[in-house]
């Protein structure tokens, strides 16, 4: 939908109640509104937030040295294994198009 030059992306619901309504401006959408009664938040300061992090990260299960050598083992091989694959159908793929531009 265009409105004054601009285009504007309308959900299906906005743009049925305005085609019922025979507007051309989007209806203005309800505003949340805090409960009552619900305090209200409060910004972390950037000391809490690392505090937070650093208890986080002590709940953070880490693998031992041999779990990690062979996880790392296991994402090589099969980085160059899919390098391997990758390599052969170029190679065919380029032969492919060498005989065809002959």
């Amino acid at each position: 939908m265009v409105h004054f030059g601009v285009t504007m992306a309308v959900s299906r619901k906005i743009r049925r109640e305005m085609q019922k309504t025979g507007t051309q401006q989007k209806p203005s959408l309800p505003q949340k509104k805090a409960k009552p009664g619900a305090p209200a938040k409060k910004r972390t300061s950037p000391l809490q937030f690392f505090r937070e992090v650093k208890a986080e990260l002590q709940r953070v299960s880490w693998p031992d040295r041999n779990d990690l050598v062979s996880s790392t083992a296991m994402v090589l091989t099969a980085v160059l294994f899919v390098t391997g694959i990758v390599y052969v159908i170029d190679l065919v793929f380029s032969q492919a198009a060498t005989l065809l531009t002959k």
